[in-house]
């Protein structure tokens, strides 16, 4: 399995999706119950889901790879 094929897979995995939601939840609820003073906490969870954020963009960009690929030369 090359890793476009692995992408693509994890891409249209609903328990990936699902999992991926889930740790996106638990970091706007962390950010959502930070003290009013508690700025460490707030950018952590901020990293933490533009990281989450960071990691679905690459699987889907390595998902694309076929697809682009495949059409590259049908618009010439």
């Amino acid at each position: 399995m090359t890793r476009v094929e692995w992408a693509m897979n994890m891409a249209a995995d609903d328990h990936f999706k699902a999992v991926m939601q889930e740790l996106r939840e638990a970091e706007y609820k962390k950010f959502a119950d930070s003290a009013p003073l508690d700025i460490d906490t707030r950018e952590d969870a901020y990293r933490r889901i533009r990281i989450l954020d960071d990691i679905e963009a690459h699987i889907e960009a390595l998902a694309m790879t076929a697809t682009v690929k495949a059409k590259r030369w049908k618009i010439l």
